[in-house]
């Protein structure tokens, strides 16, 4: 670790000083800069110390995350410290007391310009810098990715260790270590067991729990002690066919806390007891959407609250004081979602973030005893809410009677007419949308697009029949979701037919390629962010993953390999005449730039206009704030080009 020195006095005028931030944008005036949409937020993955008292996030500097700690309410003579580890990109970080902090880096080794390894590492440090530490060592072998940074509690009572699960070199199985976060050392505590691939502890740091996958079946282990006996759970009909999913532990060390969808096809949240090996009863359950998780209290030591998303995140709230503490930061910010993301202090702080689809998000220290709401950081403070666009909840009719549900944005200001418009399938696929602020949907709203954000069969949170609507359906009755969202808004004179292009990411990106080889007519461009471009080339990239046999089935379905070709851009690549705008990662290894490349290649050869944008350094997600402002500068001239401009009419064509 080292204190990056030379950018203090810079990130202090920015970080945590709002008050600098330009006027809002309204309608009719220039537009929004695209630096303003496209900059990494100015603090993310924030989080309370232990006493409340300090904050750790990560804060773009140089237009690259660092770690930022700093006192909440900090005086002018208190410096933040800034940490930088070169060549390397922070994913999470942690407290482990009020002093010490962990977190979690990768490093990504590379031949040329091939990358070739990916390590995923633990290291920590002090809150004002000393006594920096990297804990896991082991480098990755040729093409793998070596995980070491799989940390289960953080041992609250033993402030020098946490436990962390790693698989040694040569084993695909983790065992599970106790980690000293001062000197790197550790000690094994539950030994590998195939084929457990995920360790759950309780809230003491007793292991207690391990899922893992053998073919298609979740295989479960639960004891009751630290004897180390482990009894099998799925034997038992219960847990067939992914019908119990464990959440993690609550207050009482044997009862896990799981998710099911038996009763009604939604995921409903149950206490279970292991060493009963039974359910005992039912926490929450929702009429319509999956239940998502609970909220624990530190003080009551019971369930204060259930979460679920319909459009936005919701609380049904049990506790009586959590109860009135929502209820004041509700008040206090009024048409936002209001999450209580951290509980610090015994009780006495609340972590808040609060966001809404044009509020950015901004943080809050919420104190249950004052009654105060102390602003920490705006993510995007240039971004108004005043001049930003409302996105609002739609829902249409999929060709065989399926109901889908989606959001759209209209450009503010401008006619819901004839509109240029842009259809965002989101990635996953086994992700949703939601009511939130998106800088892509707002960016593409600025510049006068109307944005609709289909959530097609298989998005997640509206219960397991539809998930299982799309397994098998990749490019088919997945891809006939979204084409009929296209349809709908042309229906109803939103969009004007001439002027509709398809962009996304991952398998959004996926979903914009093969809008342009199933349905050409429907999308005068397709623009795609590290799309997987061959079915059969993911499948065997994912070979080495404990959970293959389950996601090649959700994916493949009962498919032969000649259908996987039918629904892959690359193998359809002559079908494919619309311009195409690729852009995609050198350093990604979820999806390898070689789908991007390829495609290119064969578009290349048959003269398919296109353009492929190779990002330097850059990984699945854009963490990177050049290649966020690269991307967005290039989808923006894609665009104007080829959908923007006047609306046209008949007399005109």
């Amino acid at each position: 670790m080292r204190i990056n020195s030379a950018t203090l006095t810079g990130i202090l005028s920015t970080i945590l000083v709002l008050s600098a931030a330009p006027a809002p944008t309204h309608a009719g005036e220039d537009p929004i800069p695209v630096e303003h949409f496209a900059q990494l937020p100015l603090l993310s993955d924030v989080l309370l110390s232990p006493n409340g008292e300090y904050l750790a996030a990560l804060a773009p500097v140089e237009g690259e995350l660092r770690l930022y700690i700093a006192p909440v309410e900090r005086a002018a003579d208190q410096q933040p410290y800034i940490g930088n580890l070169p060549k390397a990109t922070f994913n999470w970080i942690n407290w482990a007391s009020n002093e010490r902090l962990i977190f979690s880096y990768t490093t990504v080794i590379r031949f040329g310009n091939i990358p070739v390894s990916l390590t995923r590492r633990l290291g920590a440090v002090n809150r004002d810098g000393s006594d920096g530490k990297i804990l896991t060592h082991r480098s990755a072998g040729l093409f793998e990715i070596s995980i070491q940074d799989d940390v289960l509690h953080t041992l609250h009572d033993d402030p020098d260790h946490v436990l962390y699960a790693f698989a040694a070199e040569g084993e695909i199985y983790p065992a599970v270590h106790k980690l000293n976060i001062h000197t790197g050392e550790s000690t094994a505590v539950v030994a590998p067991v195939e084929p457990i691939m995920d360790w759950y502890a309780d809230h003491d740091g007793l292991v207690r729990f391990g899922v893992g996958w053998k073919k298609k079946k979740a295989v479960m282990l639960a004891r009751s002690s630290e004897a180390p006996e482990w009894h099998p759970l799925h034997e038992h009909n219960l847990f067939k066919d992914q019908r119990f999913r464990p959440m993690g532990f609550g207050f009482d060390p044997k009862i896990l806390y799981v998710r099911s969808p038996i009763p009604h096809g939604r995921d409903v949240i149950y206490r279970f007891d292991l060493e009963a090996g039974e359910l005992i009863d039912k926490v929450f359950e929702h009429p319509k959407v999956d239940a998502l998780g609970v909220v624990f209290s530190p003080v009551s030591r019971e369930v204060a609250a259930a979460l679920y998303l319909e459009d936005t995140i919701e609380y049904e709230v049990f506790d009586e004081q959590f109860a009135k503490s929502l209820a004041l930061i509700n008040k206090a910010l009024p048409d936002r979602t209001n999450l209580i993301e951290q509980t610090a202090g015994g009780g006495q702080y609340h972590l808040v973030y609060s966001y809404s689809p044009t509020e950015a998000g901004r943080y809050y220290r919420y104190d249950t005893e004052a009654k105060v709401l102390h602003l920490i950081a705006a993510q995007y403070p240039e971004l108004e809410p005043d001049g930003l666009a409302d996105m609002q909840p739609v829902t249409y009719f999929a060709r065989d009677g399926i109901e889908i549900p989606a959001y759209l944005t209209l450009p503010k200001g401008a006619p819901s007419e004839n509109l240029p418009t842009v259809i965002m399938p989101h990635g996953g696929p086994w992700v949703r949308d939601s009511l939130v602020f998106d800088p892509w949907v707002q960016f593409l709203a600025n510049r006068g697009y109307a944005v609709l954000q289909p959530n097609f069969r298989g998005s997640s949170g509206y219960g397991s029949a539809f998930i299982g609507l799309s397994f098998g359906e990749w490019g088919r009755a997945m891809q006939d979701d979204i084409s009929d969202g296209v349809k709908w808004l042309v229906r109803k004179g939103i969009s004007d037919p001439a002027r509709i292009c398809i962009v996304g990411a991952s398998y959004g990106g996926y979903a914009a390629l093969m809008g342009t080889v199933k349905t050409p007519e429907l999308f005068h461009c397709a623009a795609a962010f590290a799309p997987v471009t061959d079915i059969s080339l993911m499948l065997k990239n994912l070979k080495g993953n404990a959970e293959y046999d389950l996601l090649k089935e959700q994916i493949k379905g009962n498919r032969s390999n000649r259908d996987l070709r039918e629904v892959s851009p690359l193998k359809q690549a002559k079908k494919i005449k619309t311009p195409v705008l690729l852009v995609h990662g050198d350093e990604d290894l979820n999806v390898s730039v070689e789908h991007s490349r390829k495609l290119a290649k064969a578009l290349k050869k048959q003269k398919t206009p296109h353009q492929l944008i190779v990002l330097e350094g850059g990984g699945h997600g854009m963490r990177k704030q050049e290649h966020r402002v690269k991307f967005f500068r290039a989808l923006e001239a894609f665009l104007a080009e080829h959908i923007g401009g006047p609306a046209r009419t008949a007399e005109a064509e």
